[in-house]
């Protein structure tokens, strides 16, 4: 069987790039799986030192591109070596030579990121591409199907032999939209369990010297204050994934270079994590490293849904008031490792059913 994946791979995010070559590994158990190598200028742009800016906050972060031009560089080097090692990569023309068609998971039906914000991108629906098509966990993301467009969702999506999607919630209302069964799955970066992770990408545990890792999209003071509550209660050093970082945080490390690998490594590596990244929290359960989440500037639903999936909701905070009482609480992990384990079962027998 020969497997066309269409899903976001070239952009400089690590939730973006690490769930696309974890949607590849695990569709191989399948057949030939190949990444078509589809440029969408709206994601490339974050593959750009300096990216292009057609908005105030693009604007501010083009200017903060010109400051941090030198590891932002490096940054960029690591991701596209990344992409080069790790994606069997083909040309969009190839798309007739294929058996199944998999529209990856990752916001690849948000307009709001992969084009202006009004029109969808017809390539990530499969449009044009004849045989068995199906959605491997793919997401709306924050964007709000509404009357107006329901119509288009339909038609783009009406030849599907079966459709899964990231989000609970996406998949009841989803399913409504179109009168059939929507199925929702796993992030892919959960498909694949931490042996895999290891084993693939050859992640060894390092003898260093214990660290607390922080991960954080959107920061506040919240956030800051929890980071040194734990900095102090634990006594150990504070290492920090930043491109953007704030001097405000306490830290030993700031690390604003870090490719894919270097993402694994040190979240395997940590002796404890402190993040408000969906997938931040979700390597953390995935390798089983201690961690608490924060909550997010924006939406946390997505966090909050995966956390009480795997039974550990109790690790989420929305301020630091509870956070004095989580301090040296062990986290358990038995739970969550079963709950895993037959999500990922569950998902491949949907994979399997679909694509016969």
């Amino acid at each position: 069987m020969k497997i066309a994946l269409f899903t976001i791979h070239r952009a400089a995010n690590y939730g973006a790039v690490l769930q696309a070559v974890a949607s590849q590994l695990f569709l191989s158990r399948f057949g030939q799986v190949d990444v078509i190598d589809y440029r969408n200028k709206y994601n490339e742009n974050s593959m750009r030192v300096i990216r292009e800016c057609k908005s105030y906050d693009g604007f501010k972060s083009a200017v903060k591109d010109v400051f941090r031009a030198v590891p932002r560089r490096r940054l960029i080097q690591r991701f596209e070596q990344f992409i080069a090692d790790k994606f069997n990569l083909a040309p969009v023309d190839s798309v007739k030579e294929y058996n199944v068609y998999v529209a990856g998971s990752d916001q690849i039906w948000n307009p709001n990121i992969v084009s202006d914000g009004v029109v969808f991108d017809d390539v990530y629906f499969l449009r044009g591409c004849n045989g068995i098509k199906v959605s491997m966990a793919s997401s709306f993301g924050g964007y709000n199907l509404s009357h107006r467009n329901e119509g288009r969702v339909k038609e783009l999506l009406n030849d599907y032999t079966a459709i899964s999607v990231r989000e609970s919630g996406a998949a009841v209302r989803l399913a409504e939209t179109l009168g059939r069964e929507v199925v929702n799955v796993l992030d892919p970066t959960l498909l694949l369990s931490k042996k895999e992770w290891s084993a693939e990408f050859e992640i060894e545990v390092k003898p260093e010297q214990p660290y607390i890792l922080v991960y954080a999209l959107k920061k506040c003071s919240e956030f800051y204050k929890i980071v040194e509550m734990y900095r102090r209660s634990m006594g150990i050093k504070v290492i920090v994934i930043d491109q953007d970082p704030s001097f405000s945080m306490f830290s030993s490390n700031y690390i604003m270079d870090a490719g894919p690998i270097e993402f694994l490594e040190l979240f395997y590596n940590a002796r404890f994590v402190i993040t408000n990244s969906f997938h931040g929290v979700a390597f953390s359960v995935n390798f089983e490293v201690p961690f608490i989440a924060v909550k997010p500037v924006h939406s946390s639903n997505r966090v909050t849904d995966f956390l009480e999936t795997v039974d550990l909701l109790g690790r989420y905070v929305t301020d630091s008031s509870p956070v004095a009482a989580l301090l040296g609480q062990e986290v358990n992990f038995d739970s969550s490792r079963n709950i895993l384990s037959t999500k990922r079962r569950d998902a491949a027998v949907f994979l399997g059913k679909s694509m016969c």
